[in-house]
């Protein structure tokens, strides 16, 4: 029995089908070496290549395909139709191709989120990219994994990265320079954390949200930037008639889908990070109390040595004599030591 596949809103997706079935046409006894589907998009990348006024298309490398004007006038099906016989059909699969791929396992789903993020580029933020592709996808397919964080509350917040010169202004995306909070500033808004931590609580649960959002932004940017990449490289090499990679494409790859960028370290969790944050909160009031409570105790062992050496000053001679002659007692007596 065929297994039922439905994303995530309960929508019928495809069916599981076998090799032959997609593979193998029964009336012309004819193999095409990969799924249908990786030949459109090799069509709608060259349709955007031959289109892009800043690439030039080697058309020696596409004979029989029918030139700039007829890929450009007609749709994938009637193409298809009128030429996969020609230009990719194979009495046996270990025949030679005429118009091979660069890989053997082509990854079509990243193949195709790259075209649709190349598609979408003219919109203000990757963010937004991000979120009108996985809402699409979603309605009949299962979305992209990589923009399953492209949520409303994330582009409100960091929506300012311009996906036209892929730069981001630091300045609109307010990002300054992080302080340590004070003694002073922590009391004032948290009261003693020594005692009371419900403030602290509070701002826990605020602060992993925070965060929580700011990693999301990190790995749905550093995705459509890799899948913008992609594209990129594809186009390039379809200009040459190489598909649907360039040789040094994964060569220079620094991302992880799902991940972001590739770190050499192990990066602590969210919730470490926040932990050690409010801790260091903690120390900082602690160290600043244990501060004050010393200069308030040094401050009154000076006043009362002023108040000594006052009433000193005013002693008469007999008083004086008296004083000095029970000191030298003290000291005689072990009592006092200086």
């Amino acid at each position: 029995m065929v297994k039922v596949i439905r994303n995530k809103l309960g929508r019928k997706l495809f069916q599981r089908t076998s090799q032959k079935q997609v593979q193998y046409n029964r009336e012309s006894k004819l193999w095409i070496p990969h799924r249908k589907r990786v030949y459109l998009y090799w069509f709608k990348f060259l349709q955007i290549a031959e289109q892009d006024p800043n690439m030039k298309v080697d058309w020696k490398q596409y004979k029989g395909w029918g030139g700039s004007n007829y890929i450009l006038g007609v749709k994938f099906d009637e193409f298809w139709k009128d030429n996969w016989k020609k230009l990719f059909g194979l009495k046996t699969l270990k025949d030679k191709q005429k118009f091979p791929i660069s890989t053997l396992r082509p990854k079509i789903e990243s193949i195709r989120t790259s075209l649709l993020v190349h598609q979408k580029l003219h919109l203000p933020s990757y963010l937004r990219i991000a979120k009108e592709i996985q809402e699409s996808e979603l309605n009949t397919r299962r979305g992209v994994q990589d923009f399953k964080d492209a949520t409303d509350d994330v582009i409100m917040q960091y929506a300012v990265y311009n996906s036209k010169n892929h730069k981001i202004n630091k300045k609109e995306k307010g990002e300054g320079r992080k302080t340590k909070l004070s003694a002073p500033l922590i009391k004032e808004r948290f009261g003693n954390v020594s005692k009371d931590k419900s403030a602290l609580d509070r701002h826990k649960n605020v602060r992993i949200y925070r965060e929580t959002l700011k990693e999301s932004k990190k790995i749905i940017i550093g995705a459509v930037n890799h899948y913008r990449k992609t594209a990129e490289s594809i186009l390039k090499g379809i200009c040459e008639g190489k598909y649907p990679e360039t040789p040094d494409m994964r060569k220079n790859e620094t991302f992880i889908r799902g991940k972001g960028k590739k770190k050499s370290t192990a990066k602590k969790s969210i919730s470490q990070r926040v932990d050690k944050e409010i801790q260091d909160m903690i120390e900082t009031f602690e160290d600043a109390e244990d501060s004050a409570i010393k200069m308030r105790t040094q401050s009154a062992r000076d006043d009362l040595k002023k108040m000594e050496k006052y009433k000193t000053a005013y002693l008469t001679k007999e008083e004086l004599e008296e004083k000095r002659n029970e000191n030298e007692w003290l000291r005689i007596s072990g009592r006092v030591i200086d």
